[in-house]
């Protein structure tokens, strides 16, 4: 009985530890953000970002770099992700005790060399969309596309 009982044990160990494995390899690399998307009432607000914004991703680690005027500011995140849920979940934590970030949880899509990340203030999004009036600055869509090698 406890030989069963410590099989399954290792095996629910296992299946946990390998959660995110194949997505944390497709995300491994740098993302420069290309555009951020939000709702206002009278419309959806859309800004292509033409400064030097970036995520630098390995493993279970991210870096948020902004470079600006030759100045630049990196914040550092512990990384996870559920793909299991639908849409596939992440969670950063910010790193650095100085700052005042919390913790963000939010939903991505990765589809080749394009990453969409998606969080509310309140709650976790469902989809990926931002719509006019409903979620007047609450969701924010980020897009990102794979920096070359």
């Amino acid at each position: 009985m406890s030989t069963r009982v410590l099989t399954v044990c290792l095996a629910s160990l296992l299946v946990a530890s390998s959660l995110g494995a194949d997505d944390k390899d497709k995300l491994k690399g740098t993302w420069k953000l290309t555009e951020v998307k939000w709702a206002e009432k009278d419309g959806v607000t859309t800004i292509v970002v033409t400064s030097k914004s970036y995520l630098i991703i390995d493993g279970d680690q991210m870096i948020q770099r902004f470079e600006d005027k030759g100045k630049v500011t990196e914040t550092k995140y512990k990384l996870t992700l559920d793909p299991s849920k639908k849409p596939p979940v992440y969670e950063r934590k910010p790193l650095d005790d100085k700052t005042k970030e919390k913790t963000t949880t939010g939903i991505y899509s990765i589809d080749g060399n394009k990453l969409l990340m998606c969080s509310k203030k309140k709650g976790l999004p469902t989809d990926f969309t931002i719509t006019q009036g409903k979620d007047v600055k609450d969701k924010y869509l980020y897009v990102y596309k794979r920096e070359k090698k």
